[in-house]
């Protein structure tokens, strides 16, 4: 998850990715608690896609980078 995450800061794309990270730092979360943040996003919504036999979905992806720091739950992703 942390390389995937990398890679999405690193080529920006998507760029809510990269913009998050930003503003978690900004924010004062080391770049390490930013990632495993980023990181937790990235997990729930493979975990929704998976559960739900869904699409990657970029809008519910960026709604959940938008609401960090406040990780998001299983049934909300």
């Amino acid at each position: 998850m942390r390389r995937a995450v990398r890679t999405q800061i690193r080529t920006k794309e998507p760029p809510e990715t990269e913009q998050t990270y930003r503003r978690l730092k900004h924010e004062g979360y080391s770049d390490r608690g930013a990632v495993e943040l980023i990181a937790a996003v990235v997990a729930a919504e493979i975990f929704f896609m998976l559960s739900q036999k869904s699409d990657y979905d970029p809008a519910r992806y960026a709604k959940m980078l938008k609401r960090l720091p406040e990780l998001p739950p299983d049934s909300d992703a």
